[in-house]
């Protein structure tokens, strides 16, 4: 490839063919645009790093008493001298139809036991304050165990799966009011079997507790075999879908129905294609799947992952569109005859055999 002059104007040489430079530019920019679309098109995960909004521990031995100004969470386990940590974080920035990857709760213990331990943590059940809980009024926790990690030494983050909580609290299933954080063997007789924690209050910035939260947003698009967004189909295509943001390793329902400019819960779903495709969501839950085989029926439509399987839109089910079409099937003259023409065009002006 090399530059050569003809007249006033730059051309580039590659083999026998030239292209100037302007040509060159549009192509380029082409190749990043549909770069850019097909990157778009990839799922992608969103993480966000959220502090608490309340944090505070509470002492049997002083069982009245709140410390919730304290810069320090402790957990302890003394005969009736126990202490446990609450804490809870406020989830509103997060959109209630996102599906939740991973959520983790880290604290950062800077004082440990002489022996390591076992801490639980439990989903709150009740409701409470970070000035006004006690040990005499700590809320009821679920009795089923949310996770648990040891120990060890100190100065290092500690961390607990609390996924499938986060994910209720997001969509409404649960209440959020947090977890406490508890030795499992409480009363034991042994000396400095106790944990200190930094809390919000601590002035240490970078050592506050932590929610890491791993999403994705559900969403629905027609594509072609190639996984490559389509929305206007030939009555002989395939229609393929791509689904993110579902519910991981579970079974979906997707229909293709008539499109509609207004979508309300509990609309009935009334699949138009060959069949209902129901389909397996992968461990980050994502479909790739055909939804329709040719031929296709002319006409505009929409896809809908109904995730409970009921037969009925839900307000959290992803549609592909609820406010414009889906996709379109039509006959082939204008799908096929218009892009092959424009590439004619692009091979006349962009491509020029030298003689």
């Amino acid at each position: 490839m090399q530059w050569v002059k003809r007249g006033a104007r730059d051309v580039r040489r590659i083999g026998k063919y030239e292209m100037r430079l302007p040509c060159l530019c549009i192509v380029i920019c082409s190749v990043l645009v549909m770069l850019g679309i097909f990157l778009m098109s990839m799922a992608s995960a969103e993480t966000v790093v959220i502090h608490p909004s309340a944090d505070a521990h509470v002492y049997q031995g002083k069982a009245n008493k709140n410390y919730g100004n304290k810069t320090w969470l402790q957990v302890k386990s003394k005969m009736n001298k126990n202490y446990r940590t609450f804490i809870k974080f406020d989830l509103s920035s997060i959109q209630h139809t996102v599906t939740i990857t991973s959520a983790r709760l880290l604290l950062y213990m800077y004082k440990a036991p002489n022996t390591s331990r076992i801490y639980d943590v439990h989903r709150v059940t009740g409701h409470w304050t970070e000035t006004g809980i006690t040990w005499n009024t700590q809320p009821s926790v679920t009795v089923s165990l949310t996770d648990s990690n040891s120990t060890g030494v100190k100065n290092k983050w500690l961390e607990w799966d609390v996924t499938s909580d986060v994910q209720g609290f997001v969509n409404g299933s649960y209440i959020n009011e947090g977890w406490r954080l508890k030795d499992r063997y409480e009363n034991t007789p042994k000396p400095r079997n106790w944990s200190r924690f930094r809390s919000k209050e601590s002035g240490y910035t970078a050592y506050y507790p932590q929610l890491v939260i791993t999403y994705t947003v559900r969403n629905v698009t027609s594509c072609d075999g190639n996984g490559l967004r389509k929305d206007i189909f030939d009555l002989s295509d395939d229609v393929y879908c791509k689904a993110e943001g579902l519910p991981p390793s579970s079974y979906v329902d997707i229909y293709v129905v008539n499109n509609k400019d207004k979508w309300q819960a509990g609309d009935a779903l009334n699949d138009v294609s060959d069949c209902v495709n129901t389909s397996f969501t992968g461990r980050n839950g994502g479909v790739f799947t055909k939804i329709w085989g040719a031929p296709l029926t002319q006409g505009s439509y929409d896809i809908v992952v109904d995730v409970n399987r009921n037969g009925k839109w839900d307000i959290d089910e992803p549609i592909d569109s609820k406010v414009d079409v889906g996709f379109e099937a039509i006959p082939e003259f204008p799908t096929v005859a218009i892009p092959f023409f424009i590439l004619l065009l692009l091979i006349f002006f962009f491509h020029r055999k030298r003689f």
